[in-house]
């Protein structure tokens, strides 16, 4: 029984930093349990971290995460809309061999649901949207 989360790059630091902090509440639910953490981001500034990079380390050092050991991360270094953040995940989905008992995708994009029906028919994914 693994679980996917997924956290697509949001513009607004305080928004992105409100769906880490509900993505790792979720993950915390599974004690024992392979968590791999889906980062959708690519660089949109002069930065040179990427969005997925960076979610990456701040869940890494954050202190509420109590099963971190069996949390693994998958980043996608490409992605600048949600459009192809979901692209890059429905391509995850397609060629990996890891099924996944829940999906949660955690994004600020109001309609990132429909376009997710679009490009991933049939997903299930439960949504959490700030």
């Amino acid at each position: 029984m693994d679980v996917l989360v997924v956290l697509v790059n949001t513009p607004d630091f305080e928004t992105q930093e409100a769906n880490i902090l509900f993505a790792i509440e979720c993950a915390n639910q599974y004690i024992n349990v392979r968590v791999d953490w889906f980062l959708s981001g690519a660089n949109k500034t002069n930065s040179k971290i990427s969005e997925a990079q960076k979610m990456s380390e701040i869940i890494s050092i954050h202190p509420g995460g109590v099963n971190k050991r069996h949390w693994h991360y998958i980043h996608d270094y490409r992605s600048t809309t949600i459009q192809g953040n979901l692209v890059r995940l429905s391509e995850w989905l397609e060629f990996n061999l890891q099924s996944y008992k829940n999906i949660y995708v955690f994004t600020s994009d109001k309609q990132a649901e429909s376009i997710a029906d679009t490009i991933i028919p049939n997903n299930n994914f439960k949504w959490t949207t700030v």
